[in-house]
């Protein structure tokens, strides 16, 4: 049997071959120091991407390896975690599948674990989808384009710009909060596992970094693991459904219930979403409104209950908040 690799990435993917395509060429071409095997979880594509997938999986330079789940749902926690229950690398490194990482991505993230209990958090960089929407790419080339200005519009500058400086601000006010779901690393132990509960948008990277750094005590670092992502930057006013607005809500909740004994608050765990009360639809509040406004979480989870989404709370008034509601 061959010897266990130093490093298993985890590439979560969903219905997205040619992206996925690109950031599995890059993987195979790393220049790294390292063993590494690549595991793509999927969250139930369809047979046409599973044989797109599998054929590239085939001819592989490094182990690789498909770990697939029915289509019953957003449910990238449990299809994270099919990957990591395989995986047999000692450092687990999660990447988006709609993301080209640069050549010496897997080494900086096996570099930063020279110390154990350390979670390493990668650079998400925008590219424009068009600059890159073409069929057959040298990964070399493409390299070449994604690192120049060519592949990158100016909104592409704008989001990355706000993007990777929220995300140094956030590393010095709470470690926890900087950690990106699409591009970061950690050791391999029985502590990794996401939060199968939570479904639909967000939150399970939230709960593990919380976890991890705050309860367990591992340290926070950023690294020059870049990779880019591919598909453009998406407003999700404009691409929400209501149903992920509410799936964000109840995510939000379940990650507060599950550690405000530890401190967690519901300014810290809640999204700022609010409640038009003529159309009854839920909206993301603006970032003035965001700061500025005092949100009324005993109000939300009393909504989510009373429509279904959550369980009545097993101790009155735990941990909802108070305030009023800009809804």
């Amino acid at each position: 049997m061959a010897p266990s690799p130093e490093v298993s990435v985890i590439v979560a993917t969903y219905k997205q071959p040619f992206t996925t395509g690109l950031a599995l060429q890059a993987l195979f071409a790393q220049r790294t120091d390292c063993t590494y095997e690549v595991i793509v979880c999927d969250d139930g594509s369809n047979p046409e991407t599973i044989g797109v997938l599998l054929n590239l999986l085939a001819g592989a330079p490094v182990p690789a390896r498909l770990a697939w789940q029915q289509d019953r749902g957003f449910r990238l926690a449990a299809s994270r975690n099919n990957a990591i229950t395989i995986a047999r690398g000692c450092i687990l490194v999660f990447l988006d599948g709609d993301l080209v990482p640069e050549e010496d991505f897997v080494q900086q993230h096996f570099s930063a674990h020279s110390s154990p209990e350390t979670i390493a958090v990668g650079k998400r960089l925008w590219r424009c989808p068009e600059a890159v929407a073409r069929h057959e790419w040298n990964i070399n080339d493409l390299w070449q384009l994604l690192r120049g200005d060519a592949a990158c519009d100016f909104q592409s500058k704008i989001v990355e710009s706000i993007s990777l400086l929220g995300q140094h601000w956030r590393l010095k006010a709470k470690p926890w909060t900087s950690i990106q779901g699409c591009n970061f690393s950690v050791d391999n132990s029985t502590l990794i596992r996401f939060d199968e509960e939570m479904v639909g948008w967000g939150f399970e990277d939230v709960e593990l970094a919380y976890s991890l750094n705050m309860v367990h005590g591992h340290q926070v670092a950023h690294v020059d693991a870049m990779a880019y992502d591919i598909q453009g930057w998406v407003d999700p006013r404009e691409a929400w459904k209501q149903s992920d607005y509410v799936a964000h809500l109840c995510n939000g909740f379940r990650f507060l219930d599950r550690w405000a004994h530890v401190g967690l608050t519901p300014e810290e765990a809640i999204p700022r979403h609010c409640l038009d009360p003529e159309t009854g639809l839920w909206s993301m509040a603006s970032i003035r409104k965001a700061r500025e406004a005092t949100f009324d979480y005993r109000f939300m989870r009393e909504w989510l209950v009373e429509h279904g989404h959550l369980p009545s709370p097993t101790v009155s008034g735990s941990s909802a908040g108070t305030g009023g509601a800009p809804r």
